[in-house]
């Protein structure tokens, strides 16, 4: 009676056991493919990143430049709002304003028969850290090369935050150093989406380049080269002053940074 009761106990115990084992293993199945599930859909290679990666391409071609201010006769500069930079184009220069979300001012310089010879624009707007962790981003969706939709569902600017990215320099560093990083599944649902969002946002935003110029000395920023142009961004005061020319020579990319002066804003 005894071993019967112990043979039943034993039973019990072993059931228990398998039972338990059982739990453990549809659980772990379950995290398993709920993790693969969302490590398939916030997949940064399914992307579009053909303009991104080109950016990246040009991050890695760095160059440095000083700027040493230069005060000029008040005659001599161009001003927008709080902006006054070198009047390169003389008496006869040309004003265009566009008034859109980012209002920019454009300055032309004509021939004799009313062609356009030369041009330069001035936008003073958001620097990409804050575009980045804009609210507007919300209404982002990617769609990946298998057509699949995937909303935006990351806060990015709290994942901004917590590595530390305070200006655009901060960015494009971190962008560049976590492009090809890999989650994987014991890395957080939280990180997965904030990577994905980080770079879905990039793969929209940052523009093709052959290089990149970092700025030190008076004004700190920096100069996408693309192609012909130069775009030039000053950032100061959490925005971003940015000056668009084409067909400069690096002398008078030069000359021209020594000019820039970037009042404080009036209140």
């Amino acid at each position: 009676m005894k071993n019967k009761r112990k043979r039943k106990k034993n039973n019990n115990k072993k059931l228990i056991i398998a039972i338990v084992i059982a739990v453990i293993i549809v659980l772990i199945t379950l995290f398993i493919s709920y993790k693969v599930f969302i490590l398939n859909k916030y997949d940064v290679s399914k992307l579009n990143l053909d303009n991104y990666d080109k950016f990246l391409e040009g991050y890695k071609n760095q160059n440095k430049l000083n700027i040493d201010h230069v005060t000029l006769n008040e005659s001599e500069y161009l001003t927008y709002l709080n902006v006054k930079v070198k009047n390169i184009y003389g008496p006869s220069v040309e004003t265009d304003y566009t008034n859109g979300l980012t209002p920019i001012v454009i300055y032309r310089k004509k021939d004799a028969t009313g062609n356009v010879i030369d041009s330069m624009s001035i936008a003073i707007r958001d620097n990409y850290k804050d575009i980045f962790s804009s609210d507007e981003k919300q209404f982002i969706t990617s769609i990946n090369s298998e057509g699949e939709s995937t909303p935006l569902e990351a806060d990015i600017d709290d994942y901004l935050k917590e590595n530390n990215i305070k200006n655009d320099q901060d960015l494009f560093k971190f962008l560049s150093e976590t492009r090809d990083y890999v989650p994987n599944i014991f890395t957080s649902t939280k990180k997965i989406k904030e990577h994905y969002g980080l770079h879905l946002v990039a793969s929209i935003t940052m523009p093709k380049i052959d290089s990149i110029t970092f700025l030190s000395g008076e004004y700190q920023g920096y100069i996408f080269n693309i192609n012909n142009y130069k775009q030039i961004t000053i950032e100061k005061n959490d925005e971003q002053y940015t000056f668009l020319l084409k067909n400069k020579t690096d002398d008078e990319i030069l000359d021209f940074l020594n000019s820039i002066v970037i009042l404080e804003k009036e209140d």
